[in-house]
């Protein structure tokens, strides 16, 4: 492997490493909830956020699943949300909105 090789991989690590931390910063949950959903310690998440450790590429793809399966969950109780307040409207224009399935209680 050329020394240009492994400058190359060395600075995307570090793209890498600098986004993971951003987003460690920043996501919605809290990290002890990330770190249950990733399979991932609490403690290895706060010191890969902290720039204290760099976390294995598997640990970085165990995270972006988590928050990938989130951001599903949290779209389709989105969708529920919607569909729960267009029933809502309905009745309040004089339709029938129906009495709210269990999944949209």
């Amino acid at each position: 492997m050329t020394i240009l090789c492994i400058l190359t991989i060395l600075v995307t690590m570090e793209r890498v490493r600098a986004v993971l931390r951003r987003i460690l910063r920043e996501t919605p949950s809290s990290m002890r909830r990330l770190a249950d959903k990733s399979g991932l310690t609490h403690g290895a998440l706060v010191r890969a956020r902290d720039g204290d450790i760099r976390l294995s590429p598997d640990s970085v793809r165990r995270i972006a699943n988590a928050l990938r399966e989130w951001s599903a969950t949290c779209a389709d109780l989105a969708d529920r949300l919607e569909a729960a307040l267009a029933k809502d409207q309905s009745v309040r224009k004089g339709g029938d909105g129906g009495e709210p399935t269990e999944e949209e209680a």
